[in-house]
C-alpha cells in the first residue's frame, strides 16, 4: 500500500494533478451600500400663497409634468386670474427651473418670470424672478 500512494505521488506532477486550479472562494462581503436620499422629485401638483413687494398675498397653482424638456407643465395665478404653462424645464442638481408663458389675462400679472423650486418631500422651495424676487413656500397637494 505504501508504494502505490508514493507512485501516486510521485505521478502526480506529471499527469498535471498538482496544477488543479482548487475550487474558487467565496467572495468577500461587499461593505453595505449606503441608501438613496429620499425623492426630491418635483412632479405634482403645488399650491400656496406668494407675496411681493405690494405686500398683497396671492395664490400659486402649479402643475409640473416634467423636470425637464421644452414644456414641462402648468402654472396659475388664481387670485390675479392669469396663468400659462411652464417651458425650458431643467433639474440641476436638487433644483428645477421653469420658464412662464402666460396665455390668459397677462395684463393682471406681473410680465413673466423664472421660477425656481427645490423639492423636498411635501414642501416646495419656490422663487420667481421676473419685475422682483419673491420666495415662498408651496405645498404638495394630494
Amino acid at each position: 500500500m505504501r508504494r502505490v500512494v508514493s507512485l501516486v505521488i510521485v505521478l502526480a506532477p506529471a499527469l498535471g494533478l498538482a496544477d488543479a486550479p482548487s475550487p474558487p472562494r467565496p467572495a468577500p462581503p461587499r461593505p453595505a451600500q449606503p441608501r438613496p436620499a429620499p425623492s426630491t422629485s418635483c412632479l405634482g401638483r403645488w399650491l400656496g400663497m406668494g407675496r411681493g413687494g405690494s405686500g398683497l398675498p396671492w395664490s400659486i397653482d402649479m402643475v409640473v409634468t416634467a423636470e425637464r424638456g421644452a414644456r414641462c407643465g402648468t402654472i396659475e395665478y388664481p387670485s390675479l386670474r392669469c396663468g400659462g404653462y411652464l417651458v425650458n424645464c431643467h433639474r440641476d442638481g436638487d433644483t428645477v427651473t421653469w420658464t412662464e408663458v402666460y396665455t390668459h389675462n397677462p395684463g393682471a400679472c406681473a410680465p413673466a418670470g423664472v421660477v425656481v423650486g427645490r423639492c423636498t418631500g411635501a414642501t416646495m422651495g419656490w422663487t420667481w424672478t421676473g419685475q422682483e424676487v419673491v420666495h415662498t413656500a408651496l405645498q404638495r397637494a394630494e
